[in-house]
């Protein structure tokens, strides 16, 4: 597996997962998620998507050598679910509910 670069993919979106921007189709998706020579790390998390944009990724990575690439991913899931959940029921983007 290669080092992290100065720059990197992210996976959060393509207006398919944040509910903002124009969803971008799924061939397209895992072609830009693709990394190449001048890029080849990937960012991703448990939450982008539930999981989601995970499978996007490893589809993305399926023909490339594993050292070819640096995957990065964050973790949140379990800490931020109740909040998502509270946040999706309430139909609220940009606000969490506190205790």
């Amino acid at each position: 597996m290669s080092s992290p670069g100065i720059a990197a993919l992210g996976t959060w979106s393509g207006g398919r997962f944040m509910r903002f921007g124009e969803p971008v189709a799924e061939d397209r998706l895992v072609e830009l998620l693709t990394p190449g020579e001048r890029v080849r790390t990937v960012l991703s998390a448990d939450v982008y998507g539930w999981g989601q944009a995970d499978r996007l990724l490893a589809r993305s990575l399926a023909r490339l050598p594993r050292e070819a690439v640096c995957v990065i991913g964050a973790v949140g899931l379990t800490m931020l679910q109740l909040a998502c959940e509270w946040v999706l029921a309430h139909e609220a983007v940009s606000c969490v509910r506190r205790r």
